[in-house]
């Protein structure tokens, strides 16, 4: 939880040594705007 009291929830995919890629999606949206999209990158 932040100090503002917003509970910041995320999911890592990969390894941890690769690249960073962030998807942010909208505020009324969650992480399954990206499901479509994922399986489009590499997992490593």
């Amino acid at each position: 939880m932040e100090s503002t009291g917003v509970t910041l929830r995320y999911v890592e995919q990969g390894r941890q040594d690769g690249p960073v890629v962030v998807f942010l999606h909208g505020y009324t949206d969650s992480h399954h705007t990206w499901d479509l999209d994922l399986p489009r990158f590499p997992r490593d």
